[in-house]
């Protein structure tokens, strides 16, 4: 799961947050890391839906990323 200080599957350079870890076991807690632009293949706004809820994840031109109700 983790290489040195970072997640597997983040790209060196990039700063991937650790897991949080699990209250009860003290272990890292699974983590799913995507690529932004893998998953909005182009677009600037990603719809993503959690418990029936409509969310967007919008790239700015600055870089960052935003997350609307």
């Amino acid at each position: 799961m983790f290489e040195g200080d970072r997640i597997a599957g983040c790209e060196a350079g990039h700063d991937c947050p650790k897991p949080c870890s699990n209250l009860v076991t003290g272990q890292p807690e699974p983590v799913t890391v995507l690529d932004f632009d893998s998953l909005a293949r182009g677009a600037k706004v990603v719809c993503v839906t959690y418990r029936g809820q409509c969310y967007q994840l919008r790239a700015t031109r600055n870089g960052k990323l935003i997350l609307n109700k």
